[in-house]
């Protein structure tokens, strides 16, 4: 059994020191050759990895000059592109189905933060699931010893980011919120500073060092899996990617790149 991270920076504390693989120099295409997938390596092309990625902060992060990439799922296929003896090519795409991009064969591999449900099923095969995080609960009063439960949060003015986990589990979870969305969670928290909201439903792996004027009042568990997305077709792939991923939990890289990213002491 694989393990699977969970980020839990309140519970867990992540020691190990961060390495930092090569990532890829090249300008990112925008599109990949339309061949056939090779039977022999599963990629399109012969001894190339390409992976479509979106933009996510600590995920997937570009240079200001779009030359070179970074972040957690960059370095997690920067990893298995190296253990598979492929060259790593990175493809940014602007897409809301980044997920179905391998089956149309743009690319081998969809990372960015890429939510693993059933409906993406239908489009998209998925790596077995190597992140998962749970939602913080923030708010501006110290709750002393006592965490709030979903009953506690009835009918609170509530702030979580537009889209995101935080959003879904508030929505169907708290009974009656009075819900607002922000568009990133240094404007979530400073609502919550201000008194805009009463309670922030926020990513763990975003609290960082919290003002000492804010404080964690609970924790809510998403269940929500994240993983990398290929094509339907590529079955042989999946498998030898996953295989890599096993790999990188036996061997401590993944607590690494885990570490070295989404760790709060350490950003």
């Amino acid at each position: 059994m694989r393990l699977l991270l969970t980020v839990s920076a309140l519970l867990v504390s992540c020691s190990s020191s961060a390495t930092t693989p090569q990532t890829n120099p090249d300008k990112p295409r925008t599109s990949a050759p339309a061949t056939d997938v090779n039977p022999e390596t599963a990629t399109i092309t012969d001894g190339t990895l390409a992976v479509c990625v979106e933009p996510h902060p600590h995920f997937v992060e570009s240079a200001d000059d779009a030359t070179s990439w970074s972040g957690y799922e960059i370095d997690v296929v920067n990893e298995v592109a190296d253990r598979l003896g492929q060259n790593l090519t990175i493809i940014e795409i602007t897409s809301p189905t980044i997920w179905s991009e391998p089956s149309r064969q743009v690319c081998d591999i969809a990372a960015g933060k890429i939510l693993i449900n059933n409906q993406r099923r239908q489009q998209a095969i998925f790596s077995t699931p190597y992140f998962t995080v749970d939602q913080a609960i923030v708010r501006s009063v110290d709750p002393s010893s006592s965490f709030l439960s979903l009953e506690d949060m009835e009918g609170e003015r509530i702030g979580v980011v537009a889209g995101s986990a935080g959003q879904r589990i508030t929505t169907a979870r708290v009974r009656n919120p009075t819900l607002r969305t922000f568009t990133s969670p240094g404007e979530l928290l400073a609502a919550t500073q201000t008194g805009q909201i009463e309670l922030a439903v926020i990513d763990e792996f975003e609290l960082g060092d919290l003002p000492d004027d804010l404080y964690i009042a609970g924790l809510l568990q998403s269940n929500e899996e994240y993983g990398l997305a290929f094509g339907r077709q590529n079955r042989a792939l999946r498998q030898a990617v996953n295989d890599v991923l096993a790999e990188l939990d036996a061997d401590g890289t993944s607590e690494e790149i885990y570490t070295k990213w989404l760790s709060p002491n350490e950003r």
